[in-house]
């Protein structure tokens, strides 16, 4: 019996020590890992490592530390709008008609009604086209009107007014309920193979797929021999919202087709006509002009296009960080889920009612207080602000939602294949991240620099993590690179999966 009870205790006092040395290893790990973030005094850092499975902290550095998250916003976005609207949601836009529909002419007016379907491209315009082609529809003798009422106004928040009258960025696009290839117009340009010394020879220029009223190209590029290359693409909004594509600079014969994208000025009409170009192409003639409005209640319906499914939607805002798609999305989650007036009625859809419905939700479901603030969807804005407890709760609160993780999960980009994520991790030493991290980045340079990265790493331990790393610039200090930022939360990712084994 005594010496049962001395094995015992030795028993356990191996175990103390055991229990002791994973302690101790767990708190040297930590102190490693937190030498990464310990910046030279340039940089505000805030840090979490949460098991999934039950939301253990497996590593923190000031994480209840407010930041500025940039695009990783769209983490908070997307996943508020899966929950509340589900995976399947769509969005219909509707086509109605004035006068009557006889022997194929339409004898007043074509009506569109947006329901904020951000995902309406070229091809689901051309299957709304060709379907009322089908519907035996060759003729509207009125005009096409624009209902774009669902949303108090095509709006551009602060993040985009500077590119309001002229832009050479796509994203400053106006947020609208009607709306076609993001607001965006694509424009080919391909190079002139054959050059004669004779004349400069300027590169073919067109719109694409097809020519749109109220947008014309002010061609002002060259072709030239060798490899140069240095095409700028200007948008000009004038005074009568008539839009001008202005190309300049030089490309050479052995460049391939390239297309190049800008955003549409203040005023949606062009969506309008959009759909005229290719109704017109479709053999449908449309006798008048394109204007905004609404519906009457006399007006009947024709046709309905029903959009992508939403998870289809997040994934393309997720993996390239679209921030139309984010910024469309909330104000039609407002327009659905309304602070003030009904549901889905007129200028139901504003911001003010997607940030109160995304604010609602963090503070219900998540519990967050005052750890965020919440200003747009798409992280454009530099007001937005999170804690890494904040991002990876909402992580961990997802995660346990199997009627909506999979397709949030899936629209993440993956470390070094695809997305945002595709040119990162390329360093010989996170080969074994490859893969392994499915994760939101985000980036701005003004007026401090940003950096963050936030989402899921698979532990051979632990399972799956979420994580939230976000870095910001001090003001009134110099400014860190973002290729270094980067680089730290790479090696603090390769850091945790080789040794947090405990």
């Amino acid at each position: 019996m005594k010496h049962k009870t001395i094995y015992l205790i030795l028993a356990s006092f191996s175990l103390l020590g055991a229990v002791f040395d994973a302690g101790a290893r767990e708190r040297a790990d930590s102190q490693k890992l937190q030498k990464i973030f310990n910046s030279p005094g340039n940089v505000a850092n805030t840090v979490a490592f949460l098991r999934a499975q039950d939301g253990k902290v497996l590593f923190s550095y000031n994480p209840s530390r407010v930041l500025m998250p940039a695009s990783v916003t769209k983490l908070v976005t997307s996943a508020v709008l899966l929950d509340k609207f589900g995976p399947d949601k769509t969005f219909i836009t509707r086509f109605y008609h004035t006068g009557t529909l006889i022997n194929g002419n339409i004898s007043g007016d074509l009506i569109v009604v947006g329901d904020g379907d951000p995902f309406l491209v070229s091809e689901k315009l051309w299957q709304a086209v060709s379907d009322l082609h089908h519907l035996g529809v060759r003729r509207i003798k009125g005009n096409i009107i624009v209902d774009q009422s669902l949303f108090r106004s095509a709006e551009l928040d602060r993040s985009r007014e500077s590119g309001k009258y002229q832009s050479e960025h796509a994203y400053d696009a106006p947020v609208s309920a009607f709306a076609v290839n993001f607001n965006t117009i694509a424009l080919a340009i391909a190079p002139v193979h054959r050059l004669s010394s004779k004349s400069v020879q300027r590169p073919l220029v067109a719109i694409d797929p097809y020519p749109i009223d109220g947008v014309s190209i002010i061609n002002r590029a060259r072709s030239v021999s060798g490899n140069s290359h240095s095409i700028k693409v200007t948008r000009v909004t004038q005074a009568n919202s008539k839009m001008k594509l202005v190309v300049e600079g030089v490309t050479s014969g052995g460049r391939s087709l390239e297309k190049v994208y800008r955003s549409l000025g203040p005023k949606t009409e062009i969506a309008g006509e959009y759909l005229r170009s290719f109704l017109e192409a479709r053999g449908i003639v449309v006798n008048g002009g394109v204007k905004t409005g609404r519906k009457n209640m006399s007006a009947k319906l024709l046709y309905e296009l029903p959009s992508y499914p939403l998870a289809k939607m997040i994934l393309g805002l997720n993996k390239y960080s679209n921030n139309f798609i984010a910024d469309v999305l909330t104000k039609r989650l407002g327009a659905e889920f309304p602070s003030i007036g009904r549901a889905n009625a007129v200028g139901s859809g504003t911001y003010e009612n997607g940030r109160f419905a995304i604010e609602k939700y963090l503070k219900e479901q998540i519990e967050l207080k005052s750890m965020f603030v919440f200003n747009n969807g798409s992280g454009l804005s530099t007001k937005n602000r999170f804690s890494a407890n904040g991002l990876s709760g909402l992580l961990v609160h997802i995660y346990r939602k199997m009627s909506v993780f999979p397709e949030f999960l899936s629209s993440l980009p993956a470390s070094g294949v695809d997305g945002t994520l595709k040119d990162r991790f390329k360093k010989s030493k996170f080969r074994g991240l490859i893969g392994n991290v499915r994760a939101k980045t985000g980036t701005l340079t003004e007026p401090v620099s940003a950096s963050s990265l936030a989402g899921y790493v698979r532990h051979p331990v632990h399972g799956m993590v979420a994580f939230a790393i976000i870095q910001n610039g001090i003001t009134g200090k110099k400014q860190p690179s973002i290729g270094a930022l980067r680089d730290s939360q790479e090696e603090s990712l390769l850091f945790f999966l080789n040794y947090f084994k405990n």
